[in-house]
Order: structure tokens, then sequence, then C-alpha cells
């Protein structure tokens, strides 16, 4: 079976883009949300008990405690989704071969990662959850927490327009916000 690609993206994320492309995925988690609040209050009371361990019973100063907790929630809320998008860029690397290229290719009803023309992945439209767009970004949500970045100038052939009516019209709905 020899289909013709609707569309092939050939550009690699730079270790910038990538990392601030999972950071701004990973802050819009739900899930993410709730367990950097809680391990920010397990982390906090954890603290605190040390704080008044230390002070011989007495809670630290009102303003001093805020500016602890504004600090650490910031720590969480920012470093923890960096942190997340360095170690899935090592992750990439890892298993990316480095002598070879890395390509999209498109069909009519799914998208193949091809490494030096030999398909590795296949992904099928109707696995594609949703479509979010963040700063030249495209993510690809599949399920099982697969994601798919593409830059929007990455395309050598087709662009990604088409590609997404292609996935709305095999999944049956609506993937993206107009």
């Amino acid at each position: 079976m020899n289909e013709e690609p609707i569309a092939i993206y050939e550009r690699t994320l730079t270790k910038k883009e990538f990392v601030a492309g999972v950071a701004w995925l990973f802050r819009r988690m739900p899930y993410t949300v709730v367990v950097c609040l809680v391990a920010f209050l397990v982390w906090l009371y954890l603290l605190l008990d040390v704080l008044v361990f230390a002070s011989s019973g007495d809670y630290p100063d009102g303003l001093w405690e805020m500016f602890l907790e504004i600090t650490l929630l910031l720590l969480f809320v920012y470093a923890l989704p960096y942190a997340a998008g360095l170690f899935r860029y090592r992750q990439m690397k890892m298993l990316e071969s480095q002598d070879s290229r890395v390509q999209w290719v498109f069909f009519q009803n799914r998208m193949e990662k091809r490494q030096s023309g030999v398909p590795v992945q296949v992904l099928r439209y109707e696995d594609i959850r949703k479509v979010r767009y963040h700063k030249h970004l495209h993510f690809l949500s599949a399920s099982h927490l697969v994601c798919v970045m593409l830059q929007e100038d990455g395309f050598i052939q087709g662009d990604f327009d088409t590609v997404c009516r292609c996935m709305e019209a095999q999944s049956g709905r609506k993937l993206r916000k107009k």
C-alpha cells in the first residue's frame, strides 16, 4: 500500500522551544495543578513543623512566613513544569538516533514518525483528543499522555490546517477551538 502523504513535517525543536512547550502544556493539565498544590502544602507543612521545633514552639513572623509561602508556591508552579520539560527533552534525545533524519509524515487516517525513512511510531487520528496552539507550536494530545509538538513553520509539504481537517474528519469531532 503506497499512499501519498498529505503533509510532511521535518523540523527538530530546539531545547528551549521543547522545554517551554512542555512547561506550558504541563501547567494546563488539571491534575498537575492538584499534584503541585498538594506537594506544596505537604512540603510547607513539613517545613513549618521543622521551624516550630527549631524556634522552641513559636511560629516565625507573619511577614516572613507569607514571603516563604509565596516563594514556594512560585517554585512549584514554575520550576516544576520547567524541570519536567528538561526531563522529557533528555528522554527524547536519548531515544532518537543522532545520525538519522526525523520526520512526521501525515496521511489521510494516521501520522507516522519516521527516522531515516523508516516508520518508528504510528498514531491514528482517532486517538487524537485535542489540538492546542501556543506561540507557534501545535500540540496534538492523544490518549495515555502522548503529545506531539509541531512548530508552525516546520512543514516541508502541506500545512497544519490540512492535517487538522483530516484529523477532525477521521475522528468525527472538532479538535481545535476557533
